[in-house]
């Protein structure tokens, strides 16, 4: 007797679709796994028999061979318990009624329980394009349904489901998304002052251009780098659909995504593999930060190897994975920001003395004056507060800010004709077309070339003019909106 369904593998970010085939005979019991699974796969042959069990089936006197195909793809997983349990069922008893186009995605526990398993949402994507119709997943996992309209989704809570019809539920929009208007604890309505560094933040969140702040300890830098995440735009159902590839890899509840970017916050202690991935397949803090926020607090406390290995995904928008048998390409689209204290003891200019040697703070700053403190767009010290800072009553709190990131997107959509492309990469001359005259941009290039300016600076000042006007609302880059530009941007 034979059968074959469908399954997946994962591999980086994508999967590939498996086909799981099931020969039983009589003869010497045995239950043999083949087609190159990992040790997770390999276990799951305990797990089958103990499930099939627990819904009265033996398979102690058959000779059972699953192959899973294509031989000569490595398998890893759990995942593949369900599609192997419900082929046997077919073969013992003919329940459950199995299609060429059905899909089994599931991990089984001893009692025959259904489990979540990572890696769903790659999983279903992968299996509809090669044609897949029908899915039989956890049922606690159902809520997958709404990023697949078009399929049938039956929910499975124990492997004895299978024995009796169950009915396929009915997918809703993906319009219909989780966690819109998200809460957080904290607003940066409770920062007083700092207005120029809120416009800042507001320019990272709408543009995507990397920050640094620079400053001594108390001046503000975490409570504008933390509050970022409070401010940042929706998901476009493009990039929606790129953060779930990644982030369902590695949770099992897809709404716990929500529509919000990803803020990824780094210990200083990471490691090499843990900001870029291995080839085992765990991804690193730069694909799971893509479409979102990467945030180095204290980036002088990084190592040198962590902060070298940041400059290529910075320029090419990905990282490659070598491994023994293939390189994987992860994407790794992200705003970098960090903070950094002035020298060792942290008050170098300020109003404190500082106890550092000279060599001291020079070796210190190397870190954020090097090639990457090259690649940040907005460089910015933040000072002692001053006595105006205490009174202020600025309106600036974060609903406030968010309406303006959101306008400030939706203007760059328009402008080029696409939910990613953003101001930080857009053609420059494309945002050229935007200047209000010729002789400003012959003006401020002459002001480029009087501050030492490189054709990376320019550009960077060039490309957060254009954000600046788009959220002040207006059509054309101003003289004000490039001064501001060069201000942000900053000289050290």
């Amino acid at each position: 007797m034979y059968i074959q369904v469908w399954s997946a593998s994962p591999q980086g970010i994508q999967a590939h679709p498996t086909g799981v085939q099931v020969s039983m005979s009589k003869g010497v019991p045995v239950f043999n796994i083949i087609g190159r699974p990992d040790h997770v796969a390999k276990e799951s042959r305990m797990r089958i028999i103990s499930a099939l069990r627990s819904v009265g089936l033996r398979v102690n006197n058959k000779k059972v061979v699953v192959s899973l195909t294509p031989s000569h793809l490595a398998k890893r997983g759990a995942q593949f318990d369900l599609a192997i349990a419900a082929a046997i069922m077919n073969l013992l008893e003919g329940k459950p009624e199995i299609k060429s186009e059905d899909a089994f995605i599931g991990e089984l526990s001893l009692d025959g329980s259904v489990c979540a398993v990572q890696g769903l949402y790659n999983m279903m994507e992968g299996l509809i394009a090669s044609g897949v119709k029908r899915f039989f997943i956890p049922a606690e996992q159902i809520s997958s349904a709404r990023y697949f309209p078009g399929v049938e989704i039956v929910g499975v809570r124990q492997l004895s489901d299978l024995q009796q019809p169950l009915s396929p539920v009915v997918p809703q929009s993906l319009e219909d998304r989780p966690n819109e208007g998200m809460a957080y604890e904290i607003d940066y309505g409770d920062i007083a002052g700092h207005r120029l560094h809120k416009r800042a933040m507001m320019a990272a969140a709408a543009a995507q251009h990397h920050v640094l702040l620079v400053g001594p300890p108390g001046t503000g830098k975490s409570l504008l780098a933390r509050r970022l995440a409070t401010i940042l735009p929706d998901l476009d159902e493009t990039a929606l659909r790129e953060v779930l590839q990644v982030h369902g890899q590695v949770i099992t509840d897809l709404d716990a995504i929500g529509i919000k970017a990803p803020y990824r916050m780094p210990q200083t202690t990471l490691k090499r593999s843990e900001l870029t991935g291995t080839s085992a397949g765990k991804l690193g803090e730069v694909t799971l930060a893509n479409h979102g926020v990467l945030y180095f607090e204290e980036l002088t406390e990084f190592s040198k190897t962590v902060i070298e290995d940041l400059k290529r995904p910075l320029d090419e928008g990905f990282v490659e994975i070598g491994g023994p048998l293939q390189t994987l390409r992860l994407p790794a689209r992200f705003t970098l920001l960090a903070t950094a204290n002035p020298c060792p003891c942290g008050f170098y200019g300020s109003n404190q003395p500082c106890t550092c040697q000279i060599q001291n703070v020079q070796r210190h700053q190397i870190k954020f004056r090097g090639p990457l403190g090259d690649r940040f767009d907005i460089r910015l010290l933040t000072s002692d507060y001053m006595e105006e800072d205490l009174r202020s009553n600025d309106p600036l709190n974060s609903h406030v800010m968010r309406a303006m990131v959101t306008s400030a997107v939706q203007r760059q959509r328009h402008r080029y004709e696409s939910p990613v492309i953003r101001n930080a990469a857009a053609p420059i001359d494309q945002i050229f077309k935007t200047f209000e005259s010729e002789a400003l941009r012959t003006k401020f290039q002459d002001q480029f070339k009087d501050h030492g300016f490189s054709y990376r600076d320019a550009t960077q000042v060039i490309r957060l003019a254009r954000t600046l006007a788009d959220l002040d609302d207006e059509d054309m880059v101003c003289a004000k909106h490039l001064s501001e530009g060069m201000v942000l941007h900053g000289d050290f």
